[in-house]
């Protein structure tokens, strides 16, 4: 998939359509819409039409649709849709500047007020007011943006270090080297004793100067020492270090004794084989609620060649994993390894020699995903492998098969074929896990959310990001 601009991947008609001196734009998010507006147009029997009459069969038809109704709407003005389609479906007319200063509406709700320059003697500007109003409440008075520097005073930065470019490049990666994971910030209390926690929440603010912020809950045992600590390290832990992270979530007043770290810059405790480690100073802090903000500037940083690890509702997950064990697997005689690729809204099937269809899946000589992917390309396709969707065994033919989701671009050659959702022929489709598995993609597609199937040919598991969701083959 790509960018949709103003239309919609699961609604349609959706999106900006021409009117005869201008546009307008509709957004029919529900069946009901959906008559209506065939009716308005005409014609209703579209409104039944079972190629027409549900949100998911629109969707299928999405492209034909949106030309249907475009071709109806620039027949029409602006006024005359307005008329015709204000207050029976979502719809609004796109206003041109003259448009907006000569609507009634505007004009009663006061929509347009004027900012002063906030240079003297400069012409003041008309600008949007804040629609939101509320009885008893006055509007606030507008204000003109500061000018450069007028609230400088207001955030006091230390000076900024000079940064070559070969430093700035290594900054970035370092940056980088964590998508979601775990952390554990140290620092030294006024005696020296080194103290530290586990973190969750950590992000780089600035690469020039260099800047990182790290959230610390008032709650926490040590938030007084950090708050007034002049440096600071942050240690992005690897997947091997599970248990330095619940050692530093405890309590445990031995927690140095019993991990491994040493002394960075200005004696800041790192800890050892961590993903990324970086020796900050204290910049700047925010209470923010009940956490405080704590930004630091970063002195110094390590990265090692290791996978992150991650925490997700109670529990710890290792990052980039997946492509390994799949070519792992496959080494294995009794394992195939497929895709389920769409090529726009359509689903592509292999066509075999009798003229039954399969999904696509790595040559026996190349049985890993390399292996399926360079098949797809020796066809002329240019797949897009996003993630896993089935990993289950079949017993009856007791093979174990592991299916990736993704899309194809490129044109479909004589061995294959693409279809509609709503014509997948599942009568010429051989495994039953198969039929399957795209029956579960088609209504997957119509709610715009997928997950991993995880069982055996007959009965498992869906496991989406947010919850575990039984599912029956």
């Amino acid at each position: 998939s790509g960018p949709e601009g103003n239309a919609h991947p699961f609604l349609a008609p959706f999106g900006v359509f021409p009117a005869a001196d201008g546009a307008v734009a509709l957004g029919i998010v529900d069946d009901p819409f959906w008559h209506n507006l065939a009716a308005i147009m005409g014609h209703p029997e579209l409104g039944t039409d079972p190629r027409y009459a549900t949100r998911a069969a629109r969707a299928i038809r999405r492209a034909e649709i949106n030309q249907m109704v475009g071709n109806w709407t620039t027949k029409h003005n602006k006024a005359t849709l307005t008329k015709l389609l204000g207050g029976q479906v979502p719809f609004g007319p796109l206003n041109t500047i003259r448009d907006i200063f000569a609507d009634p509406h505007v004009a009663a709700r006061g929509m347009l007020t004027q900012i002063n320059h906030p240079d003297p003697g400069g012409k003041p500007w008309t600008v949007a007011a804040n629609p939101l109003r509320f009885a008893g409440r006055p509007m606030g008075a507008y204000a003109p943006p500061p000018t450069l520097g007028q609230h400088d005073a207001m955030v006091p930065c230390a000076a900024p270090l000079p940064m070559t470019q070969e430093n700035k490049l290594a900054l970035r990666a370092a940056f980088s080297a964590f998508p979601t994971g775990i952390t554990v910030v140290t620092t030294r209390q006024a005696d020296g004793t080194p103290r530290g926690f586990t973190a969750n929440s950590f992000t780089s603010v600035s690469l020039d100067p260099p800047l990182l912020l790290i959230c610390i809950a008032k709650s926490a045992h040590s938030c007084n020492v950090f708050a007034e600590a002049e440096h600071f390290g942050i240690n992005i832990l690897g997947e091997d270090q599970k248990a330095v992270s619940g050692l530093f979530a405890s309590r445990s007043p031995n927690k140095f004794n019993e991990a491994k770290w040493h002394s960075g810059p200005d004696d800041v405790p790192l800890l050892d084989n961590s993903l990324c480690t970086f020796a900050c100073a204290h910049h700047k802090l925010v209470d923010a609620g009940d956490h405080l903000v704590l930004i630091g500037r970063v002195l110094a940083h390590e990265t090692t060649d290791n996978q992150p690890l991650g925490y997700f509702r109670g529990g710890y997950f290792s990052i980039g994993l997946e492509d390994v064990l799949v070519n792992a697997a496959g080494e294995a005689d009794n394992v195939a390894i497929g895709a389920l690729v769409a090529r726009d809204s359509q689903v592509v099937l292999q066509v075999s020699k009798d003229g039954s269809l399969t999904l696509p899946t790595a040559p026996a000589t190349n049985n890993n995903l390399d292996g399926l992917i360079n098949s797809l390309k020796k066809s002329g396709l240019d797949p897009v492998l996003d993630n896993l969707y089935a990993v289950f065994h079949d017993s009856e033919s007791n093979q174990h098969r592991i299916y990736y989701h993704g899309t194809v671009t490129g044109d479909i050659p004589a061995t294959m074929r693409c279809f509609d959702l709503a014509d997948i022929p599942f009568g010429s489709i051989t495994s039953a896990a198969e039929r399957s598995m795209l029956s579960r993609y088609k209504d997957e597609y119509r709610h715009g959310s997928f997950g991993i199937y995880q069982g055996d040919q007959i009965a498992g598991t869906v496991n989406r990001i947010t919850d575990r969701i039984p599912y029956r083959l």
